[in-house]
């Protein structure tokens, strides 16, 4: 057995890797709740971590929740994310890491989801979740805008607003300048989440910054939303006046 010998030759991860790397892909192909249990049973060490990550990596891709639901079993799981892509390593940031795909895009990094509605039903029963919900409602936006916002009714206000205010500081810094209709039609998508918060206070500070950025960008279509902005004619007149 390929995991046993190279436990027993106490080899570390990366030279083991060619010698059970495919056998843990074929196994996990036609049965990965048996590759799990077998990799369970090695002892405590480099090989057994790296091998039960390699399990839940591989399982994700053929079985999204039932992969999740093992690795979240496991006792002695980190579920902490400070940084967005800034992940442990035990099996759980296996699974995540084979659902959330990232690219670098204008100096930033990105999640795109797989499937964010499994992900995002995981991670409301996870403690100190504000990072998934962020990252979830940043990705999901993108793809399923209605399903997304259905989603973000149900979080509590706090969550959900801080959840709106990342998708909106996010779709300000990304947005396209192919055309003027296309800028203008982001600013409006835009729009339709700072009508979200719950604050009135966020709220005006959002549209602050979204007629600013438009401005700065596209003053003529700016201009003309900004005539039926909710903004008071104060904030109107001022982001008019201010040179840009």
């Amino acid at each position: 057995h390929a995991l046993e010998l190279a436990e027993g030759r106490k080899l570390p991860w990366s030279d083991a890797e060619n010698m059970i790397g495919a056998i843990l892909d074929s196994w996990i192909g036609t049965g990965p709740q048996a590759a799990a249990a077998g990799t369970a049973q090695l002892p405590d060490g480099e090989l057994r971590g790296a091998a039960m990550r390699r399990v839940a990596e591989q399982w994700a891709r053929v079985d999204l929740p039932h992969a999740l639901a093992w690795a979240e079993a496991l006792p002695d799981q980190q579920f902490e994310i400070t940084t967005i892509g800034n992940t442990g390593t035990t099996p759980i940031y296996s699974v995540l890491r084979t659902w959330n795909s990232t690219q670098i895009q204008g100096g930033r990094t990105g999640w795109r989801l797989a499937d964010p509605a499994t992900l995002a039903e995981w991670a409301v029963r996870q403690p100190d979740n504000q990072q998934y919900l962020n990252t979830i409602a940043a990705s999901w936006v993108s793809q399923d805008a209605d399903r997304a916002a259905a989603w973000l009714q149900s979080l509590p206000v706090p969550a959900r607003d801080e959840a709106l205010q990342g998708i909106v500081d996010e779709a300000l810094f990304r947005v396209p300048a192919d055309s003027s209709f296309v800028t203008a039609a982001h600013f409006q998508w835009t729009e339709r989440w700072i009508a979200q918060l719950s604050s009135d206070q966020a709220r005006r500070s959002a549209y602050g910054k979204l007629a600013d950025f438009w401005l700065s960008m596209d003053p003529a279509s700016a201009r003309a939303w900004l005539s039926t902005a909710p903004l008071s004619e104060e904030v109107k007149s001022h982001l008019s006046k201010v040179e840009r």
